[in-house]
């Protein structure tokens, strides 16, 4: 991905530049902008952005709403993202990346609906950390031993599946909310069989 000076972007587009490069890592997949979501009263509102996060034993749908206000945000402000959170089925994650701040109170209420908060200098950090360890970690060779050995020694495919499964979990480590979902399982991951929700 080309360099892009931060003053030239808007705030939507400096999230998607941050998603960009979790897509260059082959983490991230599938991602869009301005996806239409129909509400329950028929109108269509967009999702700023979506992406599929493409783990070994899962395939996560994430959405992001992007809040760019400079000032705190506002009950009205959540209660707009909760309504559009709402509308996505339960197994969707999703994020609202912020510029301005939010009140503890807010932040409790964002919780419990299960929207989690990354003001945008945090969010593009934890990217860009991702993208570093994964230019030194191995888990393109293990992806491709995982498959090769799925098609030729199946019985051997476990023991790599759960070294390519280990080696996402720790890329995706500050992201709690992802780490839940993939917590290791009592058997070890295996490519023959389908794990992706």
């Amino acid at each position: 991905m080309n360099k892009i000076n931060r003053g030239e972007l808007s705030f939507e587009q400096r999230v998607f530049a941050a998603i960009q490069k979790l897509e260059d890592t082959g983490l991230a997949r599938s991602l869009t902008s301005r996806e239409k979501v129909e509400e329950q009263n028929s109108n269509v509102r967009p999702i700023d952005i979506s992406f599929v996060l493409d783990t070994l034993i899962k395939n996560l749908k994430i959405s992001i709403a992007c809040c760019s206000r400079t000032r705190s945000i506002s009950l009205q402000d959540i209660n707009e993202v909760m309504e559009l959170k709402s509308e996505l089925p339960d197994k969707h994650i999703f994020w609202l990346v912020i510029e301005g701040s939010v009140n503890k109170k807010a932040h409790a209420v964002l919780k419990l609906a299960g929207i989690t908060l990354h003001p945008i200098d945090k969010f593009e950090s934890i990217i860009s950390e991702i993208y570093t360890r994964y230019q030194t970690s191995n888990l393109n060779e293990l992806r491709t031993m995982t498959a090769m050995i799925s098609e030729l020694r199946p019985a051997l495919s476990p023991e790599f599946a759960h070294k390519q499964h280990s080696a996402e979990r720790k890329l995706l480590k500050r992201f709690k909310d992802i780490r839940r979902h993939l917590r290791d399982r009592k058997a070890k991951p295996s490519v023959g069989q389908d794990h992706r929700d």
